[in-house]
């Protein structure tokens, strides 16, 4: 066993080889748990210091870094750095409402009123509502 308590590949006292679990993964998990604890907006730590924490290469924590950003939960931003993501709002494939689809994500939805006034109603517009013209 190496020191952080991960599986370094070696024989066991049972002669038998345990998994060996590679570097960048074993950073994505300490950053997944990190992001599921910082805000939105949060910064990474930076590169360096990834790879000296983890005694590793930057090239792998460049590794660990782009797996995350591919799955939405980090954003890079070139000449500012790497930061927690927000979280994306998905919509699952059911018959539910708006509002409880928002609800069930922990966001609460909201409306606006941007303009109320009434409108004359054309021969085009009485007749796809039904009504009669002018009124």
């Amino acid at each position: 066993m190496s020191a952080d308590g991960g599986s370094t590949g070696s024989e066991t006292g049972t002669g038998t080889r345990t998994a060996r679990v590679p570097k960048y993964y074993r950073l994505k998990r300490h950053l997944l748990d990190m992001t599921d604890t910082l805000p939105p907006g949060t910064p990474v730590p930076p590169e360096r210091t990834l790879a000296a924490e983890f005694d590793t290469s930057r090239t792998t924590v460049r590794q660990a870094l782009q797996e995350l950003v591919v799955e939405g939960r980090l954003e890079r931003i070139q000449g500012k750095g790497t930061f927690v993501a927000k979280p994306k709002v998905s919509q699952a494939l059911q018959l539910t409402s708006y509002t409880e689809d928002m609800r069930a994500q922990g966001l609460e939805p909201t409306s606006q009123l941007l303009d109320i006034g009434y409108v004359t109603a054309d021969d085009t517009l009485a007749g796809l509502l039904d009504i009669s013209a002018g009124g």
